[in-house]
């Protein structure tokens, strides 16, 4: 991947990459719901992205900005920070839905 440097091939790994920490995000929760994968895949691959383009665009200014050499690791940092936290506010959030259904459903 570092030596082709070819934007497809990076842009194919870096989806994979936000896939594999949709999971292991998504993976960290008692309960789940129907499309919790797309929903956390968006939350968490889109937050990332975001802060990504940014920080390889304007703070490093990196030409191009999709070359390997920063896009992977940096984005595999953000993933990791982004990861953990969407794994902790999703199984919160969840759990409190899924135990608390009777005081919900009282409001």
């Amino acid at each position: 991947i570092f030596k082709a440097n070819n934007p497809l091939i990076v842009m194919l790994y870096a989806i994979f990459m936000g896939t594999v920490a949709t999971y292991e995000a998504q993976k960290r929760t008692k309960y789940g719901y129907k499309d919790m994968f797309a929903h956390t895949w968006l939350a968490l691959a889109g937050s990332a992205a975001l802060v990504l383009t940014y920080g390889l665009t304007v703070v490093v200014a990196v030409q191009p900005w999709w070359e390997a050499q920063y896009l992977i690791p940096v984005f595999g940092m953000l993933l990791g920070n982004t990861t953990n936290g969407i794994s902790v506010g999703l199984a919160t959030t969840v759990s409190e839905l899924a135990e608390g259904r009777q005081r919900i459903e009282a409001l």
